[in-house]
This record gives C-alpha cells, structure tokens and sequence, in this order.
C-alpha cells in the first residue's frame, strides 16, 4: 500500500467543502458540469468555488460536452478535464477532446459494461483514465465498487498512464482497496457525503487518516 497515494474529492458544490478539502490536502477537486448529475452546480458558481481551489487542482466534469463547452471551461481555468462516456462513442470524440485541453489534461472516464474488458484502443487519447463503479443509469458516482482487479491489471500494463481507482470508496473500505489494488491516485465521492453535493468533514478526514 502506497503512502503517498493521491485524492480527489468529486462533485463539490458548496464553497466550505471547497475549503475544508484544500485545508485538508486533498490533490484534486473535481467540479460537476453534468445537468443529470445530483451534484451539478451552475456555471455561474465556477469562479466562487475557484476563490477556495487553487490552480493544479480544479478538475472539469461532465457527460460527452460539446467542443465550444469545453473550450469555455478551458480558458476559465480548469487544469484537468474528467469526461464520461459510452465505450461505443465515435472515436473522432476522444480526437476532439484530446486536441483541444491536450493528452496530459485529458481524463477519461469510460463507462464500462459488466464482464466487458478495459478498451485499450482509447489509451494513446489521454494520460489519466478513471475507473468507476457501473451503473446503466448514471455516468460515475454510482457508489458502487470499480472492478479492483482490472485496475490493478491495467496499472500494472500501462504503468506510464495515470489510473485514478473510484467507484464506492469510504473510509471503511480504502485500506482494503489501497492494498489490493496498490493504487496511486484515488477519488472519493458519495463515501464522504451526508447527501448528495454536501460533504460530512468528519468522514473526509477519517478517509484522508485512512489512505495516510
């Protein structure tokens, strides 16, 4: 189990989370875009939250955005891109995400069919890939566990790409999933939440305690 393992909390709405999770030396904060998300915010909220996140780690996501939509966020000054998707998407939508934040800020999130094997062919379009719990209806944030042993084949494979291990982790759990999967880079969610969009502190903390 690594020491230094890397957090990113996801779907922060509220700007004392914001705050509570850079005091707390969270790595990454991601901002939801996505209308169907229970954690989206308005985009008229981005540069509040900004006020509390630094640059390096504001994270941009959503669902298969438009080009215009996601150069806007570009120049408002988001530093990563999480975006998710079908694993059947036209491949000229990973070129277009690719050419316009570049492959180093470039997240990709695919969503990923039970029992369906990691698409490989989408590897050379990013350098981070996330891998999530499934749900038919939602794209990430489901709660429910990612497949720990294709991410611990996939880090071992592709060990020049960013794998960022997600899907259901809690502070009950991570100790457990860190070993397993020897993950470097984690993101937590729903499992520090009091509802959906407000993060509980006290969990954040125990789960930060937990991965350090």
């Amino acid at each position: 189990m690594s020491s230094i393992a890397k957090i990113k909390v996801c779907g922060i709405t509220r700007k004392e989370d914001a705050k509570a999770a850079v005091n707390l030396g969270v790595d990454f904060i991601g901002l939801n875009l996505y209308p169907l998300s229970p954690r989206v915010i308005a985009p008229d909220c981005i540069s509040d939250l900004f006020m509390e996140i630094p640059r390096g780690k504001r994270v941009y996501i959503n669902v298969l955005p438009s080009p215009a939509k996601l150069k806007k966020m570009l120049d408002i000054g988001f530093d990563y891109f999480q975006i998710h998707f079908d694993i059947d998407i036209p491949i000229s939508n990973l070129i277009t995400w690719s050419g316009i934040v570049g492959v180093e800020k470039l997240w990709l999130a695919p969503r990923i069919y039970p029992y369906k094997p990691f698409p490989r062919s989408i590897l050379e379009y990013a350098d981070t890939f996330i891998l999530d719990g499934y749900s038919k209806n939602k794209y990430g944030g489901t709660g429910k566990p990612s497949n720990w042993k294709m991410y611990k084949d996939l880090q071992k494979l592709f060990p020049h790409k960013r794998w960022i291990l997600s899907g259901g982790l809690n502070a009950g759990n991570i100790k457990d999933a860190l070993i397993v999967t020897k993950a470097q880079y984690i993101d937590v969610n729903s499992g520090v939440e009091s509802l959906p969009g407000v993060k509980d502190v006290r969990k954040l903390e125990e789960f930060i305690k937990n991965v350090r």
